[in-house]
């Protein structure tokens, strides 16, 4: 008998896939595929720039001055992140200080 509804899975070989996005309640913004090995503090800012701060000035148009980004009041949004060290260096904060 041929199971047409079973998909044959490979163990052993492990893949892992390094992802970042954004999202908000009826919005989703980008999704980010890093390459294999990880990424620094310089990439995660491009990221911020380049996907995180568009997707913002969509849902604000009327706030962006170019510099910084504001938005309804503090309580409305919630940025978050884990420990990675990309997200705690000097140079990352840094850059949420200017932002």
């Amino acid at each position: 008998m041929v199971l047409e509804c079973i998909v044959p899975k490979f163990k052993g070989q492990r893949v892992a896939v390094m992802v970042w996005s954004c999202f908000s309640l009826h919005n989703l913004g980008e999704m980010v595929v890093y390459p294999k090995g990880g990424i620094g503090s310089k990439e995660y800012i491009e990221t911020l720039n380049h996907a995180l701060l568009p997707f913002i000035e969509k849902l604000f148009p009327e706030t962006d001055d170019g510099d910084t980004i504001a938005v309804i009041s503090q309580d409305a949004y919630v940025f978050m992140q884990d420990n990675a060290p990309c997200h705690t260096s000097k140079l990352c904060q840094a850059y949420f200080q200017q932002k």
